[in-house]
């Protein structure tokens, strides 16, 4: 017998451990009161991630394309998209004007979840960015687009909050300091991380970096622990004081730096992208700018190393600070309050209100 739930579908690009699945299984995991499908736009299907998602009570399949003839079948609640890219959906009697064929799917109960700047752009229901740097970046569409709304993805915070706060491990004497790197080289080239590392380096007594990811050469290091890979960081941050994200690509929101902050970790932020957003009111961190975080960098190791390992009852009680931020801004709490509105605007149908 099936459920009796309303069915909320999410359409995705691929399933793999990432920003954009993790958040789809997060969405579903704070909307208890529906039932939950992921379909997969492409076959490279992370069979452990898939299990995992299906621990969850969530089904996940493989739909090249999205179809009037699924969305029939299935009738869901809503229709999630998440980065739709080129042929996501079927095209229905087009003509030279592109979207005169993707008209037909506002008839049905879709919105378009955008996590990063994908075209072409495609009319649906709603439209929610995971930042407003994110929503800045379609300024040209606003016109034409329905109901905008910034709604970010979110973590179950509780994940992370016993293990972040009162550390499993033994504590040594050292200021842990965490990056977390990427294996393609693109957001945290090795170059920038050795120029981070050369700030830190004077402080090699007091100190202990550990990286995870990439392929940095940590031999003229001996400050500096390399893990090759983590699939669950939730441990790794337990053991971590300071976390240092300066990605030089821009994240549109960053899912490692909550679950960071989330563990109550202080965290070292630079560049653009939506982490801003993320960081905002957060008096448990440091903002190193744009310009110059390197030189800013050495000003705040200057400041603080010496000292913020040597006063552990504050440290505990800025953690738990740092944890009640996390939740504020990227918790299931604000998930629901955000976005169940949304859905029922987007089921009914009803499109006349813009609260951005």
């Amino acid at each position: 017998m099936g459920s009796s739930k309303p069915l909320i579908v999410q359409y995705n690009n691929v399933c793999w451990n990432g920003g954009t699945f993790g958040a789809a299984v997060d969405l579903a995991r704070a909307l208890p009161e529906f039932r939950h499908k992921i379909m997969i736009k492409h076959d490279s299907i992370n069979w452990i991630v898939k299990s995992r998602a299906e621990r969850f009570g969530i089904e996940v399949g493989h739909l090249p394309q999205m179809t009037k003839k699924f969305l029939d079948h299935n009738n869901p609640y809503t229709l999630i998209m998440n980065n739709p890219g080129a042929g996501s959906y079927e095209a229905i009697n087009p003509t030279d004007q592109f979207y005169d064929g993707y008209k037909w799917l506002m008839d049905y109960p879709i919105l378009t979840y955008h996590h990063s700047a994908v075209h072409p752009w495609f009319p649906t229901r709603s439209h929610i960015f995971c930042s407003n740097y994110l929503r800045l970046k379609y300024r040209n569409l606003w016109e034409k687009m329905d109901c905008m709304e910034i709604v970010p993805p979110c973590i179950n915070t509780e994940d992370y909050s016993f293990k972040g706060l009162v550390p499993i491990h033994g504590r040594d004497d050292k200021l842990h300091i965490g990056i977390v790197m990427d294996k393609e080289e693109k957001k945290f080239p090795p170059k920038f991380v050795e120029q981070i590392l050369e700030v830190l380096k004077p402080y090699r007594a007091v100190i202990q970096v550990d990286i995870v990811n990439g392929p940095f050469d940590c031999t003229d290091y001996d400050f500096v622990n390399r893990i090759p890979s983590l699939s669950d960081l939730i441990n790794y941050f337990s053991d971590i004081d300071v976390f240092i994200h300066t990605p030089r690509i821009p994240d549109t929101w960053g899912r490692t730096l909550t679950e960071a902050i989330a563990s109550g970790c202080y965290a070292i932020i630079a560049g653009e992208g939506g982490m801003h957003e993320q960081m905002f009111g957060n008096r448990y961190g440091y903002n190193l700018g744009v310009d110059e975080p390197i030189k800013e960098l050495e000003r705040w190791a200057g400041r603080f190393i010496e000292t913020i390992n040597k006063k552990p009852i504050r440290w505990f009680l800025n953690r738990g600070q740092s944890y009640i931020h996390a939740k504020s801004v990227g918790g299931y709490d604000l998930l629901r309050q955000r976005l169940i509105p949304i859905l029922l605007r987007v089921h009914t149908g009803y499109r006349d209100v813009i609260s951005v």
